[in-house]
């Protein structure tokens, strides 16, 4: 049995050090419900120019999120929504813009607010990468890629983060 991941999008082999994202489970009836599993990021990039795909997840998420005890709503920006995993202690930025998922521990919040571009932070399992014009990458570490994050700059997660101060 291979554990290689096909792209349910194209077809072809999600390549180690490839960024991908792990779609979520839908209802049969919702209109994403033939998108499914693993996907290159570049892939459902392409296809959410025709099908609003971020603008569709996020919403979901923001839903969910209201409704949930253990990962409440904190807020969104954009097609950004930001959940706090009280049971973890980590913030979750679910990004549907460059599509991706960033889990902040809540130690790392003070470094974060005050990085500059050339630094990294560790996040666990992912390390926070700002380049010298504050774009981000975001490094995954198991399975090991990275994903070079286009709408998500430096100084909009440090503005989307200032929200969580609203909600303590």
């Amino acid at each position: 049995m291979s554990n290689n991941q096909i792209c349910e999008l194209c077809q072809s082999e999600i390549l180690s050090g490839q960024p991908r994202f792990y779609f979520p489970r839908l209802p049969p009836n919702h209109a994403l419900a033939d998108i499914k599993g693993v996907l290159h990021t570049s892939c459902l990039l392409v296809a959410d120019n025709s099908r609003n795909i971020g603008a569709s997840l996020a919403q979901i998420a923001e839903s969910v999120a209201r409704h949930s005890e253990s990962a409440p709503h904190i807020s969104r920006n954009g097609n950004v929504t930001l959940r706090n995993r009280l049971d973890e202690g980590r913030i979750e930025v679910l990004d549907f813009e460059d599509f991706c998922e960033i889990s902040i521990p809540l130690a790392a919040l003070d470094r974060l607010r005050v990085i500059a571009p050339g630094a990294s932070v560790s996040l666990g399992m992912q390390v926070l990468h700002v380049k010298a014009d504050g774009q981000l990458v975001l490094e995954h570490k198991s399975p090991a890629f990275d994903v070079h994050l286009s709408a998500l700059s430096l100084e909009r997660l440090q503005a989307i983060l200032a929200d969580i101060d609203k909600v303590r």
